[in-house]
């Protein structure tokens, strides 16, 4: 018998010493006696089954009194009104029309074979059925499980040697249990000699594997795979295993007509969905390449666009018959809810006075929370900024889109400026795509942006295929952006609320209570450098020939070398991070070194490098760069970021040269930043050698020669020569090929497609072998010649040093020790307004008010700037408070004005002590403090423990 752990199928011994009767039961006898029968027969899956504490999927009983499937965390049901009907007919479907893949002598799968089926609805997907059937060499892969009523139809009419069932849900294996009747389908397997599996909890990952070793016990011919449901797993799971993923077949669930479509879907309002998806799927190439990438590879058509009789848009599902939205719906904006995200999480309906309020007066309005005695309103307070123009909202957080339509009508309405930072967070990215074609939502919303790569989809369900990370949405938007930006809500559903939720939680958390020393970091670095005259670019050329070539430390930078070596007086080689390091054990020398780390541990691993050495190389970095790292290298030319803090604050105070030329990259990777330096600069001749950006599945993700073999790898902490990828994704190779790539090189990618899409006039070049990088033409360095016989390095450098000028800083620039003088100043304030609250002679609320006022004031002021920057952190700490108030009004008798107290008083009190720690690091070493001013987080999260 198939021994493979996790599969679960009992003897057939097991099988006839349970007997049950064969009537009619109640779904809990039937779960109690199925329950009895996995225990005695297979107790490993009973306890699997016995661990799902909250099910996710529950049974309930229809109008029509049928047995149905709940999901708890959409609020969604698995089928329509006759879930034995369309199980019966699903299966038949399957029986008459298989998708079969046949195995080769060795037991290697084999292309499939397909045939296309007629055209399906309002789309130009293909459906596909295989000419073919079920014989006695053959084996059933089952993928979902639903609530099994499928499973007699497929074992009466199969004539198969084995049925393998993959179900990644174990809790709607149990509800299974409350339908079925388990004993009698093993019985029936037994007798028709189908050995039956079980795979539970398995999303068939290891369909591949599974099916080797399935074909060494029971070997077989051909493979037929029956998807119950619609799954992005399970399409993953076939398109890694022969490079096809399933788009909706024969016989999935057909399609309930429980809403009366209108009769011109394949007329006017098909050509419609189709002009939409195609607009926003060319759209999307600019904006997300490799999210276009996946759509295309897995198209998704369970959620299709409508028309009812009554002129509604809508989405119907098609695995389950139900709309998205009910047709008594009010066409208005229903759903659409605002919060500022630096507040509290929340839900704020509006109404037609605040978004009159919004459309008319956003340049002196911004969305504040204030509190009153019983609850949290939505008002407009006015605003402005320390040059005392208007303060516009320099973003929009979206939770989901729905169909599009309402955040269309919302942009039509709102006269909002061009934004800096649009984010969506998608909780269902098969909707997603529906709502492409259902409105030209994207669009729209393209249009208001200032840049192309500002958009960034988070995608929050792991089983994704594409999904920008936590960690890259905070790399590349500003910070401030995200936490000014209006928040609008376009899905209720359980599982969307929760996800918003935790990523305002984490965002708050990083923004307000630890990215404040990164800001630290930037505005003492920056006036350290201005201070010793160092050059800022702020001019153009146009130079169309001099080959720029920008080395990265991936492993095809060891096939890159000899061409490197070869062409090495013919261009002006740009070393990228730890590439430096590779290239000088080569006997190379780089012209430049591009560095986009800003914190001291990146000039301590240059002293590995010989410092005459250092001398012979000019540096390119951000106007943030560690004074240290600037001082080891011969000539040092900076770029200004657009948007961070430091930026504005050396604009405000005149210190940066005129004619500034500020950079748009935000990308985690110093290639990135070598690549936004030239194209700004001008120069219109990028080469790219050992820039993977990804690795096949099994290889090394840096040069064989590169630093992380060197004895200074304790300085970077845990880094490996073979560092596993985290958050693995499929990406285009350089050839054509899949090579697994990971969120931070995603959004490379990106941001250099946006470089090439800003610069058209750039010829990139790519001669690493790593991922396609869009905009750029891939050539073989062993046919690659430069145009150019050899370059004045010397003449090269001179010239490109003219872009770059001098800072002239007008007054004094002010750093941490002016930043100690002035938190000292805001202290002395907050303790006259606290005494005046112990004197009973200010509320709280009151004492609240004036200290905000406080910040206005300072804000308004560049000589107090800093000051205003640093009370930002303060937000964290008001959101955390009101939590606190929440939750303490739920658990003691008390009124909400009590609640509310006693949590700002909590919360001031850290806010202090978080103060209080900051400056004694500022104190103790300017350029490079510990970041122990997170002890006082680490205080209030025990709090809120």
């Amino acid at each position: 018998m198939f021994q493979k752990k996790t599969f679960f199928t009992p003897s057939q011994t097991d099988i006839h010493a349970h007997t049950l009767k064969a009537v009619t039961l109640s779904a809990t006898t039937k779960l109690k006696l199925n329950s009895l029968f996995f225990s005695q027969t297979l107790p490993a899956l009973h306890q699997q089954i016995q661990r799902v504490d909250t099910p996710r999927f529950r049974t309930f009983y229809t109008k029509y009194g049928n047995l149905n499937l709940l999901d708890e965390a959409s609020q969604q049901v698995l089928y329509g009104r006759k879930p034995s009907l369309q199980s019966a007919e699903s299966g038949r479907a399957f029986i008459k029309a298989p998708l079969t893949q046949p195995m080769s002598n060795d037991n290697r799968p084999l292309q499939p074979l397909l045939s296309k089926a007629a055209k399906p609805f309002a789309t130009k997907t293909c459906k596909w059925q295989q000419v073919g059937e079920i014989d006695d060499d053959s084996v059933v892969v089952v993928l979902g499980l639903g609530l099994g009523l499928f499973l007699e139809t497929l074992i009466q009419s199969s004539r198969a040697k084995a049925i393998v069932i993959y179900e990644k849900h174990v809790d709607m294996l149990r509800a299974s249990m409350e339908l079925i009747d388990w004993q009698t389908l093993f019985q029936q397997a037994t007798d028709k000699g189908i050995a039956l599996f079980i795979q539970a909890g398995n999303n068939a990952h290891s369909l591949n594997e599974d099916l080797v070793e399935l074909a060494q016990a029971i070997p077989f011919q051909r493979v037929h795979y029956y998807r119950h449901y619609p799954d992005i797993d399970y399409d993953r799971a076939l398109l890694a295993r022969f490079g096809q993923a399933l788009d909706i077949n024969t016989w999935d669930f057909p399609l309930q007509a429980c809403l009366d479509i209108a009769p011109d879907q394949e007329g006017t309002n098909g050509e419609r969905f189709r002009h939409n998806q195609a607009q926003s799927l060319a759209l999307l190439r600019d904006l997300k390449p490799h999210m276009a990438d996946f759509f295309k590879q897995v198209k998704f058509v369970r959620w299709q666009p409508y028309v009812n009789q009554q002129g509604q848009l809508n989405l119907l599902d098609s695995a389950t018959g139900w709309p998205l939205k009910s047709d008594n719906q009010d066409a208005e904006l229903t759903n659409l809810s605002i919060a500022q995200l630096s507040r509290t999480p929340g839900t704020y309906r509006t109404d037609g006075a605040v978004t009159e309020s919004i459309r008319k007066n956003y340049r002196y309005y911004q969305l504040l929370t204030s509190f009153d005695t019983e609850r949290a309103k939505l008002s407009a307070l006015p605003s402005k900024t320390m040059e005392g123009r208007s303060l516009p909202f320099p973003g929009l957080l979206l939770n989901g889109v729905g169909l599009g339509d309402e955040l269309c009508a919302w942009l039509e309405q709102v006269e909002l400026p061009n934004l800096s930072v649009a984010l969506l967070l998608e909780s269902d990215e098969e909707k997603l795509y529906a709502s492409f074609a259902a409105s030209p939502w994207l669009s729209k919303l393209s249009q208001r942006l200032d840049l192309g790569n500002a958009f960034t989809f988070l995608l929050d369900n792991p089983s994704f295929g594409y999904k920008d990370s936590m960690a890259s949405v905070f790399y590349t938007l500003p910070g401030a952006g995200i936490a000014a930006s209006l928040y609008l809500n376009f899905n209720n559903s359980a599982h969307g609320r929760k996800a918003m939720n935790s990523f305002i939680q984490a965002h708050q958390r990083l923004l307000y209570a630890a990215t404040y020393d990164d800001n630290l970091y930037h505005i003492n670095h920056a006036v350290a450098n201005l201070r010793a005259g160092t050059r800022v670019l702020s001019k153009r050329v146009q130079d169309r020939e001099t080959p720029i070539i920008l080395v990265g430390n991936g492993p095809s930078l060891d096939q890159n070398m000899a061409w490197l070596k070869a062409h090495a007086d013919q261009a002006i080689v740009v070393s990228c991070g730890t590439s430096i390091y590779t290239l000088y054990k080569a006997g190379l020398v780089p012209d430049f070194h591009s560095e986009i780390e800003i914190v001291k541990v990146v000039a301590e691993m240059k002293q590995s490098m010989p410092t005459d050495v250092l001398k012979q190389i000019d540096l390119l970095a951000t106007i943030s760069a560690h004074p240290d790292l600037i001082a080891q290298f011969g000539q040092a030319h900076l770029i200004a970021r657009k948007g961070l803090e430091v930026t504005n604050l050396l604009k405000l105070q005149q210190a940066l040269p005129e004619g500034l030329i500020e950079t748009l990259d935000g990308a985690p990777t110093c290639v990135n930043l070598a690549a936004c330096v030239f194209a700004e600069a001008g120069y219109q001749n990028l080469i790219f050698c050992g820039v993977d950006l990804a690795a096949r599945e099994d290889g090394a993700h840096h040069a064989s020669n590169s630093y992380y073999d060197d004895v200074n790898l304790k300085l970077l902490h845990g880094f490996a020569e073979k560092s596993k990828v985290a958050e693995h994704m499929l990406v285009e190779g350089f050839d054509g090929s899949q090579m697994t790539s990971k969120g931070e090189f995603i959004f490379a990618l990106d941001a250099l497609a946006q470089i090439f899409k800003r610069f058209p006039a750039i010829k990139a070049v790519n001669l690493s072998r790593g991922a396609h990088i869009p905009g750029t033409t891939w050539r073989d360095d062993n046919e690659f010649q430069l145009a150019v016989k050899q370059i004045d390095k010397g003449r090269f450098k001179t010239r490109f040093g003219k872009g770059f000028a001098p800072t002239q800083p007008q007054g004094e620039l002010y750093s941490a020790a002016h930043l100690v003088e002035l938190v000292d100043y805001l202290a002395s304030q907050m303790q006259r307004l606290e005494a005046q609250v112990e004197r009973l002679e200010l509320g709280v609320f009151d004492y609240f008010k004036a200290f905000r006022q406080l910040l206005v004031h300072a804000e308004a002021d560049p000589a107090q700037w800093l000051i205003a920057l640093f009370a930002r952190s303060s937000k964290f700490f008001e959101a955390q408070a009101l939590a606190y108030a929440t939750r303490y009004y739920e658990t003691h008798e008390v009124t909400a004005q009590e609640a509310f107290e006693q949590a700002f008083l909590i919360a001031f009190k850290h806010w202090q002590q978080f103060y209080r720690n900051a400056i004694a690091d500022l104190q103790a070493e300017p350029y490079h403090f510990e970041n122990s001013s997170l002890k006082a987080n680490k205080m209030l999260a025990a709090d809120a423990g």
